[in-house]
């Protein structure tokens, strides 16, 4: 399992090792706290630590809209390079069109909430389609039944030679993992910078 951490710097390669992990951390935390115990009931002490502890409660309530923030190169793919783009100068992930239809750019089996939520991807046509309304790019995000959340078509138009950002609502029907797809259609060379998903209430 080490092997697979070290190499593909993957987390769901990491989660059946984390119960072990929390196991073998337990003993030191429980030891540690069994120390601190008595120096946390100082006034000098407890006031600074509830401070603290109330701060970081409040910052895990975010206000609306809730934005998850994805960099393509961090996601999984089929045939697809990371590299340097030359007009962003940031690491982006590239599909050439020669090997035709995969998927470039995957987030699989991510726990997500239910909602309304909007798929947003910033990307540019690196080489130029063969008109302005073939179909470059596909935007999926399937549930776990199945079911797809949303789908889209984008064309040459909507991803021109600067990068821009593409908007795709989509509808989650239930909390629990979903896979989001961003495939290359084989009809250009694309890249693709950052994807962000943003839920509405």
């Amino acid at each position: 399992m080490v092997v697979y951490i070290i190499t593909l710097s993957s987390f769901r390669f990491s989660v059946p090792s984390l119960p072990v992990a929390y196991i073998l951390a337990s003993g030191p935390v429980a030891s540690l706290a069994r120390r601190t115990k008595s120096a946390l009931s100082a006034p000098a002490v407890m006031l600074p630590v509830t401070l603290v502890l109330t701060i970081a409660i409040r910052m895990q309530f975010q206000s609306w809209p809730l934005t998850i923030s994805l960099d393509a190169a961090d996601l999984d793919g089929v045939n697809a390079a990371n590299t340097i783009d030359p007009v962003s100068q940031r690491p982006a992930r590239i599909a050439d069109a020669r090997r035709g239809v995969r998927p470039v750019a995957l987030l699989p089996d991510e726990y997500l909430p239910a909602g309304r939520m909007v798929v947003t991807m910033r990307a540019r046509s690196v080489t130029p389609a063969v008109s302005a309304q073939t179909p470059v790019a596909r935007i999926v995000v399937f549930q776990l039944d199945g079911r797809q959340a949303c789908v889209s078509d984008l064309t040459a138009a909507q991803l021109p030679a600067a990068f821009a950002e593409v908007a795709v609502p989509c509808a989650l029907t239930v909390d629990g993992p979903a896979t989001l797809i961003v495939y290359s259609l084989g009809a250009n060379e694309i890249a693709i910078d950052r994807i962000n998903l943003t839920w509405m209430r």
